[in-house]
């Protein structure tokens, strides 16, 4: 395959929404792997027959041109060369390593104290938070560890359908990659230590900035960590019923490896 080809052929794939922004930082960082190459066309020239300004025509009406200028542009200079390119159209790049959110103490409060804690900070508890955290079925850590959190999204885990990904899927790819459930007390916990959360509009390359605790359930709900203009930094509940889109941010506990 050309370099045109490729070019042409990852743009296509931009606009079909395939590569998100998640995926090319991860491949100007390094940390994405090439699986085992199977049966494939790898040398055959791409099928999209539009020309390279008709596909950027098509990338800037989606709003999306600086993902494609960026691939372009690795491609053009040689950071992006055959063998990750032809990669890439054949979906046999996955994210290699998550970036570490935070390392954070568990098992420091009861779930009265964790309340506690929130009512007297800056941060704002959405209503019935503390009712969540007072719920029988929540339980904090019963000794004190310390935990590595990380953010994922479900483009990073290799899943793409819009507003139709459910949460257990993302968790069975999620343990795939040495990641677990957090405990309950994470969500909290987390909200009271993450001071510099940003705002919409300043992730660009994540897109949105709430962050999701995944984590078995209460009531069906789990913990969300949001930072916005109306409710500033604050805890929230969301229902794991509601399906994820590809760039929705969850956090996890990174398993620990055996010594």
């Amino acid at each position: 395959m050309s370099k045109l080809g490729r070019y042409l052929e990852i743009g296509r794939m931009i606009t079909e929404g395939r590569i998100g922004p998640v995926m090319i930082q991860a491949i100007k960082d390094g940390r994405v792997g090439i699986r085992e190459v199977h049966p494939s066309s790898s040398e055959q020239e791409a099928t999209d027959t539009r020309t390279e300004d008709e596909i950027i025509e098509a990338v800037a009406e989606m709003g999306v041109m600086y993902r494609f200028l960026d691939i372009g542009r690795m491609i053009q200079d040689g950071r992006l060369g055959k063998e990750l390119a032809v990669a890439i159209i054949e979906d046999r790049v996955e994210i290699a390593d998550f970036p570490t959110l935070m390392t954070l103490e568990i098992g420091t409060h009861t779930p009265e104290e964790l309340v506690r804690a929130l009512e007297e900070s800056e941060y704002k508890m959405d209503l019935g938070v503390d009712k969540y955290i007072l719920d029988k079925t929540f339980r904090v850590s019963t000794e004190k560890r310390t935990i590595e959190l990380v953010v994922v999204t479900p483009e990073e885990l290799g899943m793409f359908d819009w507003e139709r990904i459910a949460f257990e899927d993302v968790c069975k790819q999620a343990k795939k990659k040495g990641l677990e459930l957090c405990p309950h007390d994470v969500g909290p916990l987390a909200r009271l230590k993450y001071s510099d959360q940003l705002m919409p509009g300043e992730d660009l390359v994540r897109g949105k900035t709430a962050l999701v605790i995944a984590m078995k359930p209460v009531r069906r709900d789990a913990f969300q960590l949001v930072h916005n203009e109306i409710s500033g930094k604050a805890i929230y509940t969301r229902s794991l019923d509601v399906k994820f889109c590809p760039w929705d941010k969850l956090v996890f506990c990174r398993r620990k490896k055996a010594a």
